[in-house]
């Protein structure tokens, strides 16, 4: 069973220095410690509800008041400020919005967008043919786009890729750790790797990080090691390896043995991600 839909987030990153931001300062300034709590009070209010906005009128202040334990008045009074003078919060059409909180939220949206695709394929067999060309067309665009890349790739970048084609065996050194023969000639991987370098936190990282995180998903098998790399471009991750990923791969393992290799990669891990909702 798939996920139910959801417009909302658990959380927010929380700066280890909001309080040192300009505006935030202006705003203890004024209101002290209650016009940074609540800062964070509506934060988490819009944070909780759907599409990350929240009723802005005279019932939901009065309930919101009653929330947050102050007067109304005063609710009024700090948010009118974080709206004019600050500029931290909109209102518009009775709804308070955060474009910073938003913002920091597009590529959680874009990630459901994308998996509630993958399911509506898989219950709906007339939609896999549109399906199918949607998605030969987003491959088409890619390869294109990665045509382009590599024309623009910088030094830096090319050190870190893994050739598609096969190279002579080097002897193994302290400064170069040898990399499994079967794992860098797998082409999927090689491609979504080549893929990952390119991402700006990737060409940032120093060449021994990078050399650690390929050698850190060698032990694992090849398509669950390419799972990995992608879920780090979908999400822009700067890791590749979790506390909790030896139990999702003990767990896609048992997955895999299951189904007896009837469903592909994408399968295991749909069926695993539902199991674990």
């Amino acid at each position: 069973m798939a996920r139910p839909k959801k417009d909302n987030a658990d959380y927010f990153t929380h700066d280890s220095d909001m309080r040192n931001d300009p505006k935030i300062r202006a705003l203890r300034r004024k209101f002290g410690l209650t016009g940074y709590a609540v800062y964070n009070f509506i934060l988490e209010t819009l944070t909780d509800s759907d599409f990350f906005e929240h009723e802005w009128n005279e019932l939901s202040i009065e309930i919101l008041a009653g929330d947050y334990d102050m007067e109304p008045e005063l609710l009024i009074d700090i948010i009118n400020y974080c709206t004019t003078a600050l500029k931290l919060f909109d209102i518009e059409n009775n709804m308070i919005t955060c474009k910073t909180l938003r913002k920091r939220f597009e590529g959680l949206l874009s990630k459901r967008k994308r998996d509630r695709n993958r399911v509506s394929v898989s219950e709906n067999p007339q939609s896999i043919v549109e399906y199918s060309r949607v998605e030969e067309s987003k491959e088409k665009k890619s390869k294109e786009e990665d045509s382009k890349e590599e024309k623009m790739t910088t030094p830096q970048i090319e050190e870190n890729l893994i050739p598609l084609e096969k190279k002579e065996k080097s002897p193994p050194s302290s400064e170069n750790p040898p990399i499994d023969e079967n794992f860098v000639l797998n082409k999927d991987f090689t491609k979504a790797w080549n893929r990952l370098m390119k991402m700006p936190k990737w060409t940032k990282k120093p060449k021994e990080s990078i050399q650690t995180a390929l050698e850190s998903i060698q032990k694992f098998d090849d398509e669950f090691a390419l799972m990995l790399v992608n879920i780090a471009i979908e999400g822009d991750y700067q890791g590749l390896i979790y506390p909790n990923t030896e139990v999702d791969y003990q767990k896609w393992k048992n997955l895999r043995s299951l189904n007896n290799g009837k469903k592909t990669i994408t399968d295991y891990w749909e069926e695993y991600r539902n199991e674990s909702a």
